[in-house]
């Protein structure tokens, strides 16, 4: 037994070693798939992008109006407006280019309106999170405000208003949301995430369902268009599924910069609601 040791023995600690990588589920064959499915890409920092910073200097505030329809019936309107934004941020002390939208949107007899606001950099290289995003509803019974605020570690979260319960020190990770995702857009389609990934659902979403904002799973896809609902040029469809929300939301835009964002679908447990640009 001892002379079948010594002549085997690189063979038999070769043998235990894999036996134990599998046991303890360390090979390459056991790993997990990554979450995100994100290609390479380029022209990820605008601010050094001629044409970019041509148009949107040129521009100033461009406001795009849509219709929000449900089951053909308009249930309201919806005002999209981008701008390019300076911002000082003190600690640590830096300017910081972004482009800033805002989502306002007012029901049909106009008792209750959502009005969300996102700060994007445009260096998504070194910033691929908006800075801030906020979020305020107003209806009958008073105004809801959420807002993420990006500090080192985490997004900081405050809450304000009477339906939803306030949490002190409350944070989510620094992780993709829902409401940067207009933007993002507009600057470079290819960066936004696709695949599997989590994800902080629209502050929009959270403020009318009256619950604490979450990070959630989801599944996103980038590609070209293919029905006949929606007119524009070359155009594409990004979309995002969160399961566990029954939450699902398409955006359809043009292929070519500048971009432009011509409607979307969203749907809530089964209700769907459609923006069309006027």
């Amino acid at each position: 037994m001892d002379k079948f040791i010594r002549n085997n023995f690189l063979a038999i600690c070769i043998t235990l070693a894999v036996i134990f990588a599998f046991a303890k589920k360390a090979t390459i064959f056991q790993q997990d798939a990554p979450k995100t499915i994100q290609p390479i890409i380029k022209n990820t920092n605008q601010e050094i992008d001629a044409t970019f910073n041509s148009y949107w200097k040129k521009q100033g505030v461009e406001m795009s109006q849509f219709v929000l329809k449900q089951d053909s019936v308009k249930i309201g309107e919806v005002t999209l407006s981008f701008t390019l934004q300076d911002f000082e941020q003190h600690e640590p002390k830096e300017h910081i280019q972004m482009l800033s939208s805002v989502f306002n949107q007012k029901n049909i007899d106009y008792k209750y309106s959502v009005t969300t606001s996102t700060l994007m950099p445009l260096n998504i290289l070194l910033r691929p999170h908006a800075l801030e995003v906020s979020s305020s509803v107003q209806a009958i019974h008073g105004t809801e405000f959420m807002k993420l605020k990006m500090a080192p570690k985490s997004y900081a979260v405050i809450i304000d208003g009477n339906l939803i319960k306030k949490e002190e020190h409350l944070a989510l990770s620094k992780t993709h949301n829902e409401d940067e995702i207009w933007a993002k857009i507009r600057q470079n389609p290819e960066t936004l995430p696709q695949g599997e990934f989590d994800i902080i659902p629209s502050l929009t979403y959270w403020n009318t369902v009256h619950k604490t904002p979450e990070v959630q799973s989801a599944k996103a896809e980038l590609k070209n268009y293919e029905g006949k609902e929606f007119i524009g040029k070359k155009l594409k469809t990004y979309s995002l599924n969160c399961p566990d929300l029954k939450r699902n939301l398409t955006i359809v835009f043009e292929g070519d910069f500048p971009f432009q964002i011509v409607g979307w679908q969203e749907e809530n447990e089964g209700k769907v609601v459609i923006g069309r640009s006027k």
